[in-house]
């Protein structure tokens, strides 16, 4: 009876190799890069949804539905929903992505349950302390300087109906 010996050494080759190749070809995360007036202009008028609130580092949990909304208009201003009410503020945007708020924001005055008014007051402090404005794939990038404290907005994937927000709540 006769042991054929099989080569180990290829074998693993080809199957680190094949695992290399699968690492490669994973998806990257899309880069923030500064948002100018004339970088915002594709995203004008466009309803994005929250999809990340991180305050002082910490992530917060963010509701289904409603989701909290952002709409830039004409170019410096923002409006949307945050959690019970709506928002809106004025805002100055430098060519590299530096944002001053002008004024303060404004919002509606409904009441609503205990954790909606506590998300929607850590979302609105927030989106009020960031200081950069930036724009990754098809969205919004609010930050602080140090990127501890950021809201992230993206174009949802099929368009909702804003009006059963309200009716919701």
């Amino acid at each position: 009876m006769s042991v054929k010996s099989v080569p180990v050494l290829p074998a693993v080759l080809a199957a680190l190799a094949l695992l290399a190749s699968g690492c490669a070809t994973s998806p990257r995360p899309t880069a923030t890069l500064p948002a100018t007036p004339d970088a915002l202009l594709p995203l004008a008028d466009t309803y994005l949804n929250c999809v990340q609130l991180v305050v002082d580092g910490r992530p917060v949990a963010l509701p289904a539905e409603p989701p909290l909304t952002a709409r830039i208009n004409g170019g410096d201003r923002v409006a949307g929903f945050a959690g019970v009410n709506r928002f809106s503020g004025g805002f100055l945007l430098g060519e590299t992505g530096a944002l001053t708020w002008t004024p303060a924001m404004v919002t509606t005055r409904r009441a609503g349950p205990p954790e909606r008014m506590e998300l929607e007051d850590s979302f609105l402090k927030a989106l009020q302390s960031a200081t950069r404005l930036g724009i990754r794939g098809d969205g919004l990038v609010f930050q602080t300087d140090d990127g501890a404290t950021r809201v992230e907005f993206r174009r949802p994937a099929k368009p909702v109906n804003r009006s059963a927000f309200f009716s919701a709540l």
